[in-house]
């Protein structure tokens, strides 16, 4: 409710012809108000899209730990591998890439 319609602030008078810089204070408080209430909704806005990324956030560092734990474990799992055949991993990694390239030659002859 503006201060010119207020009749606790103003009564039941009208605009003062006399003092027209009252008027323009009031237009001005409730212009001043209306802009506040807007600002109040856009953070209160704002205030809810942080929550939500922040709920995002969460779930992603979450998805990521788990990422991270299973790569360590299968980090794991080829360090055994290596200390089991005694090879170097250069060594295997070779026979890995040859063993590719073979299967690749043969699926070549075969099916071309």
């Amino acid at each position: 409710m503006s201060r010119k319609t207020d009749p606790i602030f103003r009564g039941n008078k009208q605009a003062d012809p006399e003092n027209p810089l009252v008027d323009q204070f009031d237009d001005q408080v409730d212009t001043l108000q209306q802009t506040i209430g807007a600002l109040k909704q856009v953070s209160n806005a704002l205030g809810e899209e942080l929550e939500r990324h922040n709920t995002l956030l969460d779930q992603m560092q979450n998805s990521f730990q788990k990422s991270e734990d299973l790569v360590n474990r299968l980090l794991s799992g080829v360090d055994e591998i290596f200390k089991k055949t005694g090879l170097s991993p250069t060594t295997l990694t070779f026979l890995f890439v040859l063993g590719v390239i073979l299967f690749l030659w043969l699926y070549w002859k075969i099916f071309a």
